[in-house]
């Protein structure tokens, strides 16, 4: 099978290309720090780099697939960058306990939200299984509201 990928298309797979190297290695630097110290920050880091990571590399599979005519593959795939999307819930009030110097009333707070992004996050994951459509439609046209 003969790809036809037009020159508007390889800019952006290749700076996909790019950051997805450059992620690459911050999540083999972040991995070797936290083995080696066991320090939460580098976890924590961890855990905002590693869905980056694949966030991206998804991307860059979405717009090769796009280019290859292979639409319903890339919705599928624009699903579980949805579900990356919704991974951040947890993962960003959990780097702020660990990255900032808070108070005990703040970590309480922020705890709170860090539980309940993983909340969230399990009920769009379960959404996103039992009611696929629901979650991002692949079958139903989208209907702006305001029209």
């Amino acid at each position: 099978m003969i790809i036809t990928i037009h020159s508007g298309e390889i800019v952006p797979v290749a700076a996909l290309s790019a950051c997805f190297g450059i992620l690459l290695v911050g999540v083999f630097v972040f991995t070797y720090l936290f083995i080696r110290s066991r320090r939460e920050l580098h976890l924590a880091t961890l855990m905002i780099v590693v869905p980056g990571l694949f966030f991206v590399g998804i991307e860059a599979v979405r717009l090769v697939l796009g280019a290859m005519n292979e639409t319903m593959v890339a919705l599928q795939l624009h699903r579980v960058q949805a579900l990356i999307y919704s991974l951040y819930l947890f993962a960003i009030p959990f780097f702020f306990g660990h990255f900032l110097d808070i108070g005990k009333r703040w970590k309480k707070t922020n705890r709170i939200i860090m539980y309940s992004g993983i909340g969230v996050y399990i009920l769009v994951a379960v959404a996103a299984v039992v009611t696929p459509d629901l979650f991002i439609s692949v079958t139903k046209p989208f209907v702006h509201p305001f029209r």
